[in-house]
């Protein structure tokens, strides 16, 4: 005869198991707002004299960015071709659930396709794309006008400037990371054109567009021009009316290309203005 249960035993167990499950939701990095991942796990970054401009990023991007810089200058199809599955889940398992987010990531035994692929799918899993669907047809009106390309750059800064601080952030690392990798396109043979198609599901795409080919090249035309203007574009000073979330704790190393060794010595020189910095 089976033993009888006691029924708040039971009770007591499940809302153990419904609370559990709700503060596990919570510390998610992936899958959720931007803002949500930002307070769970981030980094600070800054430009090279450290003065100019002091934002927040996921780990999850600047490690993989970090990565990428390093060791995928010089692959050709760096975020086209597909890494491994199996690791792919395991990064994100890291840097979703891991005790230090991924702080602490060894990249020995991934592949700079294993980083770029994890990379994308954070952004791809982002409720919102990194400019909200608010913004999603005025980025899109200036890309269908026929208005010269000073002109555009300026009302693209106008949209750029009603983004929410930390989408800015995202996005000008992003755009500076992209930048650096057409720079390179004569060793990967991703050109603007190339990354902007990669891209732009996770930056600019209406899910109810996703199927037209008409619709997604006009959104990829945009990341396309962000991209080959990337130095034209200008962040918001950090102050007190913008201010910078806290960066998560990092005890274990530092995070700056950490366990990453350059495949070719001395190759970013001013080309590689965005440093992941600690404060």
């Amino acid at each position: 005869m089976e033993p009888l249960l006691d029924n708040s035993s039971i009770k007591n167990w499940l809302k153990k198991v419904v609370v559990n499950k709700k503060i596990q939701k919570s510390l998610d990095v992936f899958g959720v707002p931007l803002y949500d991942s930002l307070l769970v796990a981030n980094t600070h970054i800054a430009y090279e004299d450290r003065n100019t401009v002091i934002g927040s990023i996921p780990i999850v991007v600047a490690k993989c960015g970090s990565f990428l810089k390093d060791q995928g200058l010089y692959v050709e199809g760096v975020f086209r071709k597909s890494g491994s599955a199996k690791r792919l889940g395991e990064l994100q398992h890291h840097f979703n659930s891991s005790s230090d987010f991924g702080i602490g990531l060894s990249w020995r035994g991934y592949t700079v396709h294993d980083a770029a692929n994890c990379l994308r799918r954070f952004l791809n899993y982002l409720p919102e794309p990194v400019i909200p669907f608010s913004l999603y047809e005025p980025f899109r009106n200036i890309a269908a006008s026929q208005n010269d390309n000073d002109t555009k750059i300026k009302q693209y800064q106008e949209c750029i400037d009603q983004l929410p601080i930390v989408n800015q952030y995202l996005l000008f690392y992003l755009l500076d990371l992209l930048a650096l990798f057409n720079n390179y396109a004569k060793y990967t043979k991703m050109n603007s054109v190339a990354l902007a198609s990669v891209f732009t599901p996770g930056i600019l795409l209406n899910p109810e567009h996703s199927m037209c080919p008409h619709q997604y090249k006009l959104s990829q035309l945009v990341i396309q021009f962000l991209i080959e203007h990337q130095e034209q574009f200008h962040l918001p000073q950090s102050s007190k009316d913008n201010p910078t979330l806290t960066p998560t704790s990092i005890t274990r190393q530092q995070l700056l290309r950490a366990n990453t060794v350059p495949a070719k010595i001395n190759r970013f020189g001013p080309n590689d203005p965005l440093q992941i910095i600690n404060k």
